[in-house]
């Protein structure tokens, strides 16, 4: 069984201690280094900007940028078994995940109480109005479990936030050609060089809302087992 956790920066990276004590689990992911264009001296340190990859994406869709790019780049990660996505800031416990390992099992953040999706997506405006049109396609609802399942979603008060999670590398590949299934038919109506704050933050927020759809499926229909966990907030004083 092989384990990668990637660790996403946006900044230079810093590692914290936990992910100097595990060198072969963790990796540092600078995401939307096609804007910066730095280059950082610090081993095994991946940046999204290389090959198939979304990274110009960054300012919109935040983290998600290097969720894409993980999904196509296995071989960059030495074809683990699973992979974690995790925040520099934000780390789950490793005795919290290895045990829960396994091909049909999700380690996923423990569901957050948030503002019904329908209420959020109103708060978004236009934006968050369309994207919840053009998922109709992108997520099967004509499928009618799907469909149930997305009007459940759309009203309820939690879901898999944060984007922090350990699953198995076949659905991660999946989950990448998800959100490019999502992000096709957004650009075709979207100019994201007229969007400014907070609409083009309006796109990470409801993307992440997407993802924590797209879990709910794999458990609800297809089968997969939930392990939630909480994440563990990284001190300052190690980032320094």
């Amino acid at each position: 069984m092989k384990l990668k956790v990637a660790v996403v920066y946006n900044t230079e990276p810093k590692l914290c201690n936990a992910m100097k004590a595990h060198p072969d689990i963790y990796v540092p992911v600078l995401a939307g280094r096609v804007w910066s264009k730095k280059s950082y001296d610090i081993p095994g340190l991946l940046y999204d900007d290389v090959g198939n990859n979304i990274s110009w994406l960054n300012p919109y869709i935040n983290e998600t940028t290097a969720i894409y790019w993980l999904g196509k780049h296995l071989d960059q990660l030495g074809h683990p078994d699973y992979v974690g996505l995790q925040h520099y800031r934000r780390l789950f416990d490793l005795h919290d995940v290895i045990p829960y390992l396994g091909p049909d099992m999700l380690v996923l953040n423990k569901e957050t109480i948030m503002l019904p999706t329908v209420d959020f997506l109103e708060l978004c405006h236009e934006i968050g109005r369309y994207m919840t049109f053009i998922a109709k396609d992108t997520l099967r609802l004509d499928d009618p479990v799907i469909k149930d399942l997305f009007n459940e979603f759309m009203f309820s008060r939690t879901y898999y936030s944060r984007n922090l999670f350990v699953i198995p590398a076949s659905v991660l590949e999946k989950l990448s050609d998800y959100i490019f299934g999502l992000l096709q038919h957004i650009a075709k109506d979207i100019n994201f060089d007229m969007l400014g704050t907070p609409a083009a933050r309006n796109i990470g927020f409801v993307m992440e809302r997407m993802i924590g759809f797209y879990f709910m499926v794999l458990n609800r229909k297809y089968g997969y087992k939930v392990h939630p966990t909480m994440f563990n907030y990284v001190p300052e004083e190690e980032l320094r």
